[in-house]
């Protein structure tokens, strides 16, 4: 009988160490559990922190885009004023400032081509 007793309390401390070893399992999956939902409560706070920051940003960017949109239509509209002003003031002078453009791109635009079949002919 004694085996059978020995064999009896060996059993019944292995049971007891596999409940131990089942317990401690289950409070360590417990405390990685809760670690993992308390990083994913972080990330989440700090993705959320991070959309507004952009949202903010992108507000701000567009509303510098429309303020800057602005300006240039303005500058815009009074530089075509002042050019159709002088035009009206100074016509004779308007006109042979739009020669002397066209005469001078011109020039400048057939001397290139000129250069261009120049390197071709080498």
């Amino acid at each position: 009988m004694s085996s059978e007793n020995s064999a009896n309390g060996t059993s019944e401390h292995v049971d007891k160490l596999a409940d131990d070893i089942e317990a401690e399992v289950h409070s360590t999956t417990d405390a990685a559990a809760k670690i993992a939902h308390e990083l994913i409560d972080r990330v989440a706070r700090v993705a959320r922190e991070s959309e507004e920051r952009i949202r903010q940003t992108a507000s701000s960017a567009e509303s510098s885009l429309q303020q800057t949109l602005s300006t240039a239509r303005i500058k815009s509209s009074a530089a075509g004023d002042s050019v159709t002003d002088f035009v009206r003031q100074h016509p004779l002078a308007a006109l042979s400032i739009a020669f002397g453009s066209g005469v001078l791109l011109s020039y400048l635009t057939r001397s290139n081509g000129r250069a261009d079949r120049n390197d071709h002919a080498d």
